[in-house]
């Protein structure tokens, strides 16, 4: 009787570990965990979420590719490395792979539902584009031409030279109708170059990503004259030889914790952290001012003498704490009340001078808003 138990526990434990190890591997997500994990790219263009999928499969060579475009000088030499091309893809919008990088979990999530379930992946995506297009979320504007085709919903870039990714909440184009108090749930950012890296599109019909090495109808023939096709990188025959090529290994990542968060938030279409942009910021930089040390008080003190050294506490904000700063040199006062300059002062009367001069740039150069918008209409050229 103690043997049959001891048999039926041990079989018992080694069922349950069985069920672990390929639940820890990413297998057997329901679908309601795949709308939760799909929700935020399933409104995504058609043309990039071709990319973003296959690319979710190779986690390390995202984060390769973040550290290789992080300083934005090596985005000309991207095609010459050793990346899938779906990743050298993604690549190119940076806020778009900086997403990626920055959930590895998610991602990794992603890419283990693609490589073992990839018709649920793909109903998933349907599933919810329906529901924000029933909700008035998901329509044809300036922006993207949302076309219907035997039950399944394409988006597509409506600009020859332009796609743009929508910003939105979950929660919200996925659960209630759009109203005029929600309906900047959804919005459209900067617009991105359409590139030749875009090579690959959705066969709604199959599930499948295909490669169509800018040969077809559609946005395709449309952009095609602003991108150049001769780049061996992205258009090679080799593509066009089998499938699309993803990252198998991505089902051995022990994502067991994130699995759990998804079982227990799944319904909710509750976002991971630090989502509230998905499109680059092209924006000029902002220059960074250096910090003056705060001003010392010399009212009822005597200066220190010229040519020596006085020692103080160290600020803290320059330097070695342990390294003593020397003091500015002693003036003398010319009138009664009138104080020695302190590097708050200096700090001012620059300043002053410096914003007559920027007033006086601005009247003759114009407004820099303006030149950024006049490169923006004349930059259409081949990508």
């Amino acid at each position: 009787m103690n043997m049959r138990k001891a048999i039926i526990a041990i079989s018992v434990i080694l069922l349950s570990t069985a069920s672990l190890a390929a639940w820890s591997h990413g297998e057997y997500y329901s679908a309601r965990e795949l709308d939760k994990l799909i929700s935020p790219i399933a409104l995504y263009p058609d043309p990039l979420l071709a990319q973003v999928l296959p690319a979710s499969t190779y986690p390390d060579q995202l984060y390769d590719a973040s550290r290789f475009t992080s300083h934005g000088k090596n985005r000309s030499r991207i095609g010459d490395q050793d990346w899938d091309v779906s990743v050298k893809a993604v690549s190119h919008y940076p806020a778009v792979l900086n997403y990626m990088v920055k959930h590895p979990d998610w991602t990794i999530a992603i890419g283990q539902a693609y490589v073992n379930q990839p018709s649920d992946v793909f109903s998933s995506i349907q599933r919810l584009r329906h529901k924000a297009r029933s909700y008035g979320f998901l329509s044809t504007n300036r922006y993207q031409t949302v076309n219907v085709q035997s039950g399944r919903i394409r988006v597509v870039p409506m600009q020859s030279t332009y796609i743009f990714v929508p910003q939105y909440n979950p929660q919200v184009v996925f659960v209630t109708r759009r109203t005029s108090i929600n309906s900047i749930s959804i919005s459209f950012g900067v617009g991105l170059l359409i590139g030749v890296w875009l090579d690959r599109d959705c066969d709604w019909q199959s599930n499948r990503v295909y490669y169509h090495g800018w040969s077809g109808p559609g946005w395709i023939s449309h952009s095609k004259p602003f991108v150049r096709v001769g780049d061996n990188h992205y258009v090679n025959t080799k593509f066009a030889l089998g499938p699309i090529s993803i990252g198998r290994s991505v089902t051995n990542r022990d994502i067991k914790v994130y699995r759990k968060s998804v079982i227990r938030n799944t319904g909710s279409f509750i976002l991971p952290k630090n989502t509230s942009r998905l499109t680059p910021n092209y924006g000029r930089p902002h220059a960074v001012q250096p910090k003056l040390a705060p001003a010392r008080r010399t009212s009822g003190k005597k200066g220190p003498s010229v040519g020596r050294t006085q020692k103080q506490k160290p600020s803290g904000q320059f330097g070695n704490r342990n390294t003593p700063r020397r003091s500015t040199p002693a003036v003398k006062k010319s009138g009664r009340g009138q104080k020695s300059p302190t590097p708050a002062n200096i700090g001012k009367t620059v300043g002053r001078g410096q914003s007559r001069s920027n007033q006086q740039g601005g009247q003759g150069g114009g407004n820099s808003h303006d030149v950024g918008k006049n490169q923006h209409k004349g930059g259409q050229g081949k990508h």
